[in-house]
């Protein structure tokens, strides 16, 4: 199982990506990325392009300011453009319209694993 290795604050943690919602850029500090995961959310000091290019297999880019867990998705709502989660306490989030057809083709492939 894939893990996130990552360093908030002082402290170096082990996050399993079966874990991880998805990944945001933090609205008003720069440079600091948001994870959303099953046991709440959590701040690191890095770039999604970063992350992108580390975890490209995993993650989806589905927006300028997510990378998605394609595993955790329910729905895609093409009218909306809204990404829904497994979980329901999980708030829907949106991706681009650019991105939606590689959006549902990787994850119709993952679906029918």
């Amino acid at each position: 199982m894939t893990q996130l290795l990552l360093k908030t604050g002082h402290d170096i943690i082990k996050i399993p990506l079966s874990n991880l919602y998805y990944m945001t850029t933090h609205r008003n500090k720069p440079h600091v990325i948001v994870l959303v995961t099953e046991k709440g959310s959590y701040e690191v000091r890095t770039t999604l392009s970063e992350l992108e290019r580390l975890y490209d297999k995993e993650l989806l880019r589905c927006h300028r300011h997510f990378l998605v867990n394609l595993w955790k998705i329910k729905a895609i709502n093409s009218q909306t453009r809204d990404i829904v989660f497994r979980d329901e306490w999980i708030k829907p989030i949106y991706f681009s319209r650019r991105k939606y057809s590689q959006l549902l083709k990787r994850w119709t492939e993952i679906e029918g694993e």
